[in-house]
């Protein structure tokens, strides 16, 4: 099927799919499988910037979308760290799926992100307009490049059976997103750190950052794993929920980082150091001759029997154990045997207080249990948190904190002072003020790994580039 597109003046266009010769504001594109068609996006902006990442038989190419041109200054600094995460996909998976694949890069606050979007043959992954300039700056989110490339191989090539549709208008199942997404969002921090794309001290802070939300998860009492992987048909659409730690959504991505982490040490153990998830993914997302959109269909006894061929374990009764959980009990495992444990400290990190910048929301969630932006309204509410238990919640507006105006760094100097007698508010709701008091004095609190001396160190191994 062939399609065209006709720009408004001023717009250049980028796409997977491949434009015939041709000047003028209509595009017309080679024809190509209906299913490929729906699953091209064309992005189109006022500058575009098209590099080569690799060339040959399987390219590899980037193009960035800007509306100012100096937004695209820079884009000669992301070739390395591109080409570096290519290499270190292909050492682990083998071969690519796929004739050829774009990234898609647009700079902008006017589409939903930092966030990412896999296709056939191409990754969207949407920046801020600065991201070429300040790249530390997007540190919380620059792993995109790697998860969404994985995603060719875990996600387009293979993916869960009852993921696969056979036309569009069947619609798709999703109990299997602990391996799509969850094992991406694994080999994203993975590739990410072994690429050089993000520092192994970040990685190490972002792998703090997904053990700390998923412990502050009470609604895994009533919502395991294998429920949230279920978020999709249950509870659609990009709007976020009010009581995340309660509700839970789509926490396969982190949970399923520490799961993964977990079966990385189990391989390691059970195999004398002879197997780990590189051997997994190699073997499990193999590509034998050319690929395309659901070569592949996976079911849990697959997944099963590829972890007995690396190391003898029940691993149906490990997966359904760790699935159905209704306790936090074996979520720190990984880490454990990675030989590191999760702490917290007064002081962020340079990368956590980057990752919380980009969140435009000072985040108390570790300490008091709430986010609130600069004019004091509550954004969000820990479930069962110091906040929680002083009646604090969603939409309320802190006026007062210790009986003078809110500002950001008077509630945080509150928090830091650690006072016995806890941190006395004046609070706006529905135009009634009211006075409370949360009553917490453990001061600032920010995750962290620490090592454990006791334990072999696998974690910096993991993350070194192969």
């Amino acid at each position: 099927m062939a399609a065209s597109l006709t720009l408004p003046a001023g717009m250049t266009a980028g796409s997977s799919l491949v434009q015939r010769p041709g000047a003028g504001a209509t595009i017309t594109f080679e024809p190509v499988a209906l299913d490929l068609l729906l699953d091209s996006p064309v992005l189109a902006a006022p500058h575009v910037e098209r590099r080569s990442l690799v060339a040959g038989p399987v390219p590899v190419r980037v193009s960035y979308f800007a509306a100012k041109p100096g937004q695209l200054d820079g884009a000669a600094g992301m070739d390395a760290p591109l080409r570096a995460v290519i290499r270190q996909t292909a050492a682990v998976f083998g071969a690519p799926p796929f004739p050829y694949f774009d990234y898609l890069v647009p700079l902008t606050e006017r589409l939903p992100g930092p966030g990412g979007l896999e296709h056939i043959r191409a990754a969207e992954i949407v920046m801020p307009p600065d991201f070429l300039a300040d790249r530390q700056a997007s540190a919380a989110a620059i792993d995109l490049f790697a998860h969404e490339y994985v995603h060719a191989w875990n996600g387009k090539f293979a993916q869960p059976k009852d993921h696969w549709t056979p036309t569009p208008n069947v619609p798709m199942q999703s109990s299997m997103l602990w391996v799509y997404e969850g094992q991406s969002e694994f080999w994203g921090r993975v590739i990410a750190a072994r690429a050089g794309l993000r520092s192994v001290e970040d990685t190490l802070d972002a792998l703090a950052q997904d053990a700390a939300a998923m412990a502050k998860r009470p609604g895994r009492q009533w919502k395991s794993l294998a429920d949230s992987a279920l978020d999709p048909i249950t509870m659609p659409g990009g709007a976020g929920v009010v009581w995340q730690d309660w509700q839970r959504r789509k926490d396969y991505y982190a949970e399923g980082v520490l799961l993964w982490l977990d079966i990385d040490g189990i391989l390691r153990e059970r195999s004398e150091g002879r197997h780990g998830m590189d051997d997994f993914a190699s073997r499990f997302f193999a590509v034998r001759g050319q690929g395309g959109q659901g070569d592949r269909r996976y079911t849990l006894d697959d997944v099963c029997a590829t972890l007995a061929a690396l190391a003898p374990l029940d691993w149906r009764g490990y997966l359904e154990g760790r699935l159905q959980a209704h306790s936090d009990a074996g979520l720190p495992d990984g880490l454990t045997r990675a030989g590191y444990r999760l702490v917290y400290t007064d002081t962020p990190s340079a990368y956590v207080q980057r990752a919380l910048q980009g969140e435009g929301v000072p985040d108390f969630g570790y300490s008091v249990g709430i986010e609130v932006n600069d004019k004091g309204m509550v954004r969000a509410v820990g479930w069962d948190s110091p906040a929680f238990r002083a009646g604090l919640v969603p939409g309320m507006r802190i006026a007062e904190v210790a009986g003078a105006p809110f500002s950001v760094a008077r509630l945080a100097a509150a928090i830091a002072a650690r006072e016995p007698a806890g941190i006395a508010l004046g609070v706006e709701s529905d135009k009634q003020m009211r006075a409370l008091v949360i009553a917490y004095g453990g001061g600032m609190r920010y995750p962290k790994l620490e090592r454990i001396p006791e334990q072999p160190e696998h974690l910096k191994s993991l993350l070194r580039p192969r």
